[in-house]
């Protein structure tokens, strides 16, 4: 939907649970959901890097026991994308829930300024 503007975007998919989310988990799981599309990086760490990114992008995520899981439990957590321009500036963010049309038209607004108006 975003045409040649998707150059300029590198999706990245930051895993609220290292634990169960290894390289191996998060490579085979973006592959096997087409509806984030080829260009999507998964991203882990540690526990206490992934809590760091939590903190830092107001993310909340809770561990909650439930024996029929995988694993035992579950991961409650917040569903956002956010759109940051280059250096790391954040822009602004997009809902889980919103539809593809919604948030094409609103990175459209970001990628077509000149890279300068991002700061």
């Amino acid at each position: 939907m975003l045409g040649p503007l998707a150059d300029q975007v590198q999706a990245l998919y930051v895993s609220v649970d290292p634990i169960r989310d290894t390289p191996g988990v998060l490579r085979t799981y973006l592959a096997q959901y087409r509806r984030f599309g080829d260009g999507f990086l998964g991203l882990t760490g540690t526990q206490e890097q992934a809590e760091e990114a939590r903190k830092s992008f107001r993310v909340f995520a809770a561990r909650q026991d439930e024996p029929d899981a995988p694993d035992g439990y579950v991961l409650s957590h917040t569903a956002l994308c956010y759109f940051m321009a280059p250096g790391g500036t954040y822009q602004t963010h997009f809902a889980d829930s919103l539809d593809a049309a919604t948030v094409s038209t609103r990175m459209r607004r970001f990628l077509e300024r000149p890279f300068h108006d991002f700061a």
